[in-house]
């Protein structure tokens, strides 16, 4: 293990675990689910990054998964989906029902998991098998096929983290799963993650069906509820495991007295205006896209449903912000020939912008909703460079006063877009 490695992996263990700032919050920009270009995908079962804007997907197809390059373009003010094209694939073991996969940038590697086998299996870049890890005996104790859904892994530390998507049998009326955490491969703590009330208890059931690290290294944790007939939502969490009791020596959750790891709500089905991650559309694929040009993140949703089943939906992804993160080493933040103010934000009657431009050209400063859609054009036109002041009297394109609320006011110049969320009171 590198020494860098080491010392944070054992500060990681060493010290409680971060806790939840307030600060964290997933916004949906409204743009709904955006179809990928692809003659080949079958589903998207599990996504990683493995670059700005760029991913691997392992797709859900039992008798020959594949790994999939994806390139993404997000805008980058409203963290919306330009185009998403799925490009080369390779095969990877056949037979193994991958459920999630994780990008390791030190050896180019990828950690696949299986909810038939039980197993993590390494495979490089080619899809080639090189390795596996060591997963503690009792995830093999699971409900059919519903073992290992979901991996995190954080690069910085070495940390990858699985869990089981429902109860595994001896825990069965427990509501609970098994969090793993694994240090450079070696097990390295077991914490109970409590899983939600399904919706509909008699016909229906709830997983946790994926995992994501975050650069700081906090977890989010994606459950997905199926009803029973043809409706099936998501819940999003944050994941805090300070406290948590230690449950690698418990062969039973079921009426263990354990403290589980806590979280918060981030995302739920009500967060959704109607059809929205609704329907049949089986979410279970989650990744960080690129940094924003406020600092937040573009945070990418994909659905599979199985496509050996007959039962395929589209493959598509869903576009969400995320904010109060950091940005992990590497990272490219958008550097931008033009720096944007607003005061006051926020605003009752007048708000007044300024903006400073590095070289001259072209200038477009319009205000959006949150949905993306045009409220007014401010600025459109060759500007100068140097500082330009513009007002904005809170009204739309027609001249009459927009709601209370928040917009966006976004600034195009040549070669970059950035943008600054502006709020009007009542």
């Amino acid at each position: 293990m590198p020494a860098h490695r080491l010392l944070l992996a054992t500060a990681l263990l060493a010290l409680p675990a971060p806790a939840a700032p307030a600060s964290l919050a997933v916004f949906d920009p409204g743009q709904g689910a955006v179809s990928v270009q692809s003659p080949e995908l079958r589903g998207i079962s599990g996504m990683t990054a493995t670059g700005p804007g760029t991913f691997r997907i392992v797709d859900d197809v039992d008798t020959a998964p594949r790994l999939h390059d994806l390139a993404v373009s997000v805008d980058p003010v409203l963290g919306t989906i330009a185009t998403a094209v799925a490009g080369t694939h390779v095969p990877v073991a056949s037979g193994s029902q991958f459920e999630s996969v994780e990008h390791d940038p030190a050896s180019g590697g990828f950690f696949l998991a299986s909810e038939k086998d039980h197993t993590i299996r390494i495979v490089d870049a080619a899809g080639a098998e090189t390795g596996s890890v060591g997963v503690p005996a009792i995830f093999a104790l699971a409900q059919g096929n519903r073992s290992l859904e979901s991996l995190a892994f954080h690069a910085a530390t070495g940390i990858l983290w699985a869990a089981n998507e429902e109860p595994l049998v001896p825990d069965l009326g427990s509501g609970l799963v098994r969090l793993q955490r694994f240090v450079d491969g070696v097990p390295a703590g077991q914490f109970a993650y409590p899983l939600e009330t399904p919706r509909n208890p008699g016909s229906g059931f709830n997983g946790l069906v994926e995992l994501l690290a975050l650069p700081d290294g906090r977890l989010l944790a994606l459950e997905r509820d199926y009803d029973g007939g043809f409706s099936i939502a998501v819940r999003l969490f944050e994941v805090r495991w300070t406290g948590a009791t230690d449950v690698s020596s418990l062969g039973s959750l079921a009426g263990a007295s354990v403290l589980p790891a806590a979280k918060t709500a981030l995302l739920d089905p009500g967060d959704f205006p109607d059809g929205m991650l609704s329907g049949i559309a089986n979410y279970e694929a989650m990744a960080l896209g690129p940094v924003l040009a406020d600092g937040s993140r573009s945070l990418l949703l994909g659905p599979s449903d199985d496509a050996d089943n007959g039962f395929l939906v589209p493959e598509a992804l869903y576009p969400l912000r995320l904010s109060g993160t950091s940005v992990a080493a590497g990272d490219p933040v958008p550097v931008l020939p033009v720096r944007l103010a607003v005061h006051p934000n926020p605003f009752r009657t007048t708000a007044r912008l300024r903006y400073d431009l590095s070289e001259a050209g072209a200038v477009r400063l319009e205000i959006l909703n949150l949905r993306g859609g045009l409220v007014r054009i401010l600025e459109n036109g060759a500007r100068s460079p140097g500082v330009h002041h513009v007002v904005w009297n809170g009204r739309n394109e027609r001249g009459l006063p927009v709601p209370a609320g928040s917009y966006f006011l976004r600034l195009a110049v040549p070669g970059a877009v950035m943008g600054e969320r502006i709020t009007r009171l009542p």
